[in-house]
């Protein structure tokens, strides 16, 4: 019940940041990652730009609801799995088993 409930308040705490600079430690060149005051979000290098929004899906045979990131460009889209932790950082993650999470930090 408590891994319930943490997922649960991470999936709230992606709502309250704006304004807010990440670099994600990708494996390759980083990426940042823009969450700007009006809602738009981008995640991008010197190579790729993607434009973000932020959504929710289910936990599988729950009714708890996690967030995600949908991502997309003219490559392609991606959808992270996206929650805060205790240092105010963002962990992104491609799937809830086996994905290596990435890390993004937040930008002083």
């Amino acid at each position: 019940m408590k891994f319930l409930l943490a997922l649960v308040l991470s999936a709230m705490s992606l709502t309250v940041l704006a304004n807010e600079n990440y670099e994600c430690d990708f494996v390759g060149p980083n990426y940042d990652l823009v969450i700007k005051e009006d809602g738009a979000i981008t995640l991008s290098n010197y190579l790729n730009s993607y434009q973000c929004s932020k959504g929710y899906v289910n936990l599988p045979g729950t009714e708890a609801e996690l967030s995600v990131l949908n991502c997309g460009s003219g490559n392609g889209s991606v959808m992270f799995y996206a929650n805060e932790n205790a240092d105010g950082d963002i962990v992104l993650s491609k799937g809830l088993v086996f994905s290596k999470n990435i890390l993004c930090k937040k930008k002083n």
